[in-house]
């Protein structure tokens, strides 16, 4: 099973790829503590997701994280490393013309007590800001 940290990876990770597979090419740019950690190796660790996404792509990518969140494919890969389920209450916390905002919970089995079984993870963000590149 996965620390709380690895978990969370995990389902950075998880999105990433499924951007990656849903969106065209250069629709979304990582960036933030999630990109130094990935590609530059930093021990640093970041608990949401920044993406710059390309304006003409913002429909795209909140439909892609909409329909990604509640989803069975997600759910079955992270339940194979122990994270229980995902809550996402539908719809994004924030939506402008710059700004998606998606929180989602992650719940974990505890690992140390049967009195932590179910423990809920802090709710932590996917944003996609839309600027012209």
């Amino acid at each position: 099973m996965l620390t709380d940290l690895a978990a969370r990876e995990a389902v950075h990770l998880l999105l990433l790829a499924k951007l990656s597979q849903e969106l065209r090419p250069n629709a979304f740019v990582l960036k933030g503590g999630v990109n130094v950690r990935l590609f530059f190796g930093s021990p640093r660790y970041s608990e949401d997701v920044d993406l710059d996404v390309d304006p003409s792509a913002k429909q795209g990518f909140v439909r892609t994280i909409s329909t990604l969140l509640p989803s069975q494919w997600l759910a079955a890969r992270l339940q194979s490393v122990g994270v229980e389920r995902v809550e996402y209450g539908g719809k994004p916390a924030k939506s402008t013309d710059t700004t998606v905002r998606f929180q989602a919970g992650r719940f974990q089995h505890g690992r140390h007590s049967p009195a932590y079984a179910h423990r809920g993870l802090p709710s932590r963000s996917v944003l996609g800001r839309c600027r012209d590149r």
